[in-house]
Order: C-alpha cells, then sequence, then structure tokens
C-alpha cells in the first residue's frame, strides 16, 4: 500500500513525515492523551459557540482578545506565586469572556 497515492510522486519529498503527528506508526502511543484530546475538543466547541454567536470575521479579534486576557490574568499570578510560568491557566475563561465581550460590542 502506498501512503499518499492520491499525490504525484514528485511531489512526495514536500510531505512532513517528521512532525508529531506525522511520525506515528501502527501500534505507537498517542501523540496526545486523553485529557489533551479533551481540552482540544472543549476549546474548539468553545470557538465554534464564539463563530456562531459573532460571526467568522470576528473569531480571529476573539481569539487576539481572549490571548490578552489570558496574559493579563497569568501575569498577576505568576508574579504572586513566583513559580516562573510552571502554573497552567485555562484559556476557556479568557475565550468566554472574550466573545462575550464581542457579542456585547456588536461583533
Amino acid at each position: 500500500m502506498e501512503k499518499f497515492n492520491d499525490l504525484p510522486k514528485k511531489y512526495w519529498a514536500n510531505i512532513d513525515n517528521t512532525d508529531p503527528s506525522l511520525d506515528r506508526h501502527l501500534g505507537d502511543k498517542p501523540a496526545l492523551t486523553d485529557a489533551e484530546v479533551s481540552d482540544l475538543v472543549a476549546f474548539l466547541k468553545t470557538l465554534s459557540a464564539a463563530e456562531a454567536w459573532t460571526g467568522l470575521a470576528a473569531v480571529p479579534m476573539i481569539v487576539l482578545a481572549a490571548g490578552l486576557l489570558g496574559l493579563a490574568m497569568a501575569l498577576p499570578l505568576a508574579l504572586r506565586r513566583g513559580q516562573g510560568g510552571q502554573t497552567m491557566i485555562p484559556f476557556g475563561p479568557a475565550l468566554a469572556l472574550a466573545c462575550f465581550g464581542m457579542v456585547l460590542l456588536g461583533g
């Protein structure tokens, strides 16, 4: 069985086979844990809801605002705790708050 038989052979050299999760073989450990997959699904669902409420054009601004909100939440915690970035902070609340703000602004 040829892996990329739908692509002309002259382009096979351009295919990235080395980065996760493209480097997996049958029986290998998955690139993501079940918890990481669950987190990713929750993020995509929240982003899809944001797109449904505000429209596709507002999504980049929502993600930017969420990143800035997340940074604004993370910096005081990191400085107060002095852990130097060792504490994980969920992105979902910042994403939801940015979406809510965009809805209020009419985005």
